[in-house]
Order: C-alpha cells, then sequence, then structure tokens
C-alpha cells in the first residue's frame, strides 16, 4: 500500500502544479485581454478626437469656400449691374 500511497501523492502534487500553471497562466491572459481592451479603448478615443478635429477643418474649409463664392457672386453681379447701366446710357 505504501507503493500506491506515494504514487497517489506524487500524482496529486502533479495535478496541484498542473493547477497552479494553468491558473498562472489564465491570470496573464486575462491581464493581457485587459491591457488590449484598454489600447483599444485610447484608439477609439483617439479616433474620435481626430474625426473631431477632421470635422471641424472640413467646416471651416467650407465656409471659407462660401465666402468666396460670395465674393465672386457679388463681384459678377456687380460687374453685370455696370453693364447694364452703361447700356441705359448710351
Amino acid at each position: 500500500m505504501d507503493n500506491h500511497e506515494l504514487r497517489i501523492t506524487a500524482i496529486e502534487t502533479k495535478v496541484d502544479s498542473i493547477g497552479d500553471q494553468l491558473t498562472a497562466g489564465f491570470e496573464l491572459i486575462l491581464a493581457r485581454l485587459d491591457s488590449i481592451d484598454t489600447k483599444i479603448s485610447d484608439i477609439k478615443g483617439d479616433a474620435k478626437g481626430n474625426l473631431g478635429a477632421v470635422e471641424v477643418a472640413v467646416n471651416d474649409g467650407f465656409k471659407k469656400v462660401i465666402e468666396e463664392l460670395k465674393k465672386i457672386n457679388h463681384v459678377t453681379r456687380y460687374e453685370e449691374q455696370i453693364k447694364n447701366t452703361s447700356g441705359l446710357r448710351n
């Protein structure tokens, strides 16, 4: 019986060791997944911030284009009015 008890004790010790290694492995995986989740959240935040900056820049660009078009339209109308009034004078 002593031989069987020693074998059982050795098997129990190996099983406990394997269990400890599995637990440590899963804890490491969990820590890495948390790290990845944090990085993904940071990237999402940066992306949203960058998109917000792009949106502001695009809106500013469109405002400038609209202002220039209004200036061009104003000048064109002014030139047309001059042409129309000079035709009346002749």
